[in-house]
């Protein structure tokens, strides 16, 4: 296991010798990174927009969604060309990632894990500061593939909470953002889900929490409001405690 898969692996931030005020997060465009059908080679760009000079080192992982959790594995199917660069402040850097397997039937579901790093003989300067990992979503498209399609229904949990249940009958993966669920009299209140990534992946559940406190008054016909792929969307579930 590399080193950037143990820091996933085990949620940590390793401590590092460089300026916190002259390292920014990079920016990485784009933030979504799909294989269309016949499609074996994709570009992303890495910037630098911080005032010192960062190290990255990029890894390809295999993302499997288990429930409300998410297994992840370093893989080979897919290698970034340069895996690691340093990047000049202002400046950019663009990584060439190439799929190695075959697209299947079914789509491929793989995170892309950018960690930032100082860069080399920057420590003899500095302060301690972390290291900082992005992680992109990425997927190999089959030909004909079904568009995600996710259905909703309400639960009442152990303690009076409640949770928001999202299955997802169609052929991709459904990234979701902020959501929140009102009840008849109009009072929204937050849904956090449950797991690191609030994604859906064919034919899995993934679970939204409304703590007891917000859950008393939600009962009837309640209404989701958030982001699916970066859209707005609404939609009614009727829940009955």
């Amino acid at each position: 296991m590399t080193a950037i898969s143990r820091r996933l692996a085990g949620g940590l931030l390793v401590s590092l010798a460089v300026p916190p005020a002259a390292r920014a997060a990079s920016q990485i465009s784009p933030v979504l990174v799909e294989f269309q059908p016949g499609q074996t080679a994709f570009v992303i760009t890495v910037s630098n927009p911080g005032t010192a000079a960062s190290a990255y080192e990029i890894e390809c992982l295999t993302w499997e969604q288990m429930g409300d959790t998410d297994k992840q594995e370093p893989t080979e199917d897919i290698v970034a060309s340069p895996p690691v660069a340093t990047i000049q402040p202002g400046e950019s850097q663009v990584v060439r990632l190439i799929l190695r397997r075959p697209a299947r039937a079914e789509e491929l579901a793989y995170r892309l894990a950018i960690t930032e790093l100082p860069a080399p003989g920057a420590g003899a300067r500095a302060q301690v500061g972390f290291a900082i990992v992005s992680s992109l979503p990425v997927f190999v498209v089959p030909n004909n593939a079904r568009p995600g399609k996710l259905e909703w229904r309400a639960e009442r949990v152990a303690g009076g909470g409640l949770d928001l249940v999202a299955r997802n009958s169609g052929g991709r993966t459904l990234r979701l953002g902020a959501l929140s669920v009102a009840g008849p009299a109009g009072r929204a209140v937050t849904a956090q889900p449950r797991g690191a990534i609030a994604a859906v992946q064919p034919g899995l559940e993934r679970r939204w929490a409304v703590p007891a406190a917000a859950a008393g008054g939600l009962s009837g016909r309640l209404k989701l409001s958030g982001t699916m792929q970066g859209t707005a969307f609404e939609e009614a579930v009727s829940f009955t405690p």
